[in-house]
């Protein structure tokens, strides 16, 4: 499994198929958890380590991870006692793949050879076209064009997979809010992103966005974890 690849295909999935944001958090949040076990088709997690990732309380991961399984997302089992849940997380990279695969083979298939059109109906074709010498823009053309533009400059940074994925779905998250950085602001927040990476625990910032976001926050509320003992030495090893 490809976590950059995974990210991307859950944010496509999320313009047809939108999702609470607890859930959103909550899948991020075992996402990282199943990155760091190496990929392993099965993982335990307590549920007192994803309210630490997630923020949400306990109540709400039960919601959130019930919607997550709802949507295919993942699949998760109780164990008898006090055991952690087992999760499992379904690659969505995998079945978009094989959505296009299968349309590709659609639209392979021969079409029946066109009949010749009348010149008036032609002259007719051609006069409409004429009259739309402007037409819009695929719908959703200008989203896909700023997320690519964000993913360049997000890419530029000196920041690890995880938190330049992070940073993305941040980006993702104002433009929800209709707060979009501009170009000056934009630059001196990967530029705060960068230092905070040196400064903290890439855990801890990812666990601090999750909140904020959960918690439908303006902006990153950085105090939170100041006094935290810089963990630069222990930080996680992420597997791509």
């Amino acid at each position: 499994m490809n976590y950059i690849n995974e990210i991307k295909a859950f944010y496509d999935q999320l313009e047809t198929n939108s999702l609470p944001s607890p859930a959103i958090v909550l899948w991020h949040a075992l996402m990282l958890i199943n990155n760091k076990t190496g990929w392993q088709p099965e993982f335990a997690v307590a549920v007192s380590v994803l309210e630490v990732k997630t923020g949400l309380n306990a109540k709400a991961i039960e919601r959130a991870r019930n919607t997550l399984q709802q949507a295919g997302l993942i699949t998760w089992r109780k164990r008898k006692g006090n055991q952690s849940a087992v999760y499992s997380i379904n690659s969505l990279y995998d079945k978009l793949s094989s959505s296009f695969v299968a349309q590709d083979v659609v639209q392979s298939v021969p079409q029946p050879v066109a009949q010749p059109v009348p010149q008036s109906v032609a002259i007719n074709k051609q006069n409409k076209t004429k009259q739309n010498n402007n037409p819009l823009p695929p719908k959703g053309s200008k989203t896909k064009n700023q997320e690519e533009g964000w993913e360049t400059l997000v890419e530029q940074r000196s920041l690890s997979a995880p938190l330049k994925a992070k940073v993305l779905e941040w980006l993702r998250y104002k433009a929800e809010r209709k707060e979009l950085y501009k170009p000056t602001g934009l630059k001196s927040f990967l530029t705060e992103m960068e230092n905070k990476a040196r400064e903290y625990a890439e855990g801890d910032i990812i666990s601090l966005i999750n909140e904020c976001m959960a918690n439908n926050w303006r902006g990153i509320i950085w105090d939170k974890i100041k006094g935290k003992e810089n963990k630069k030495g222990e930080r996680y090893e992420f597997l791509i």
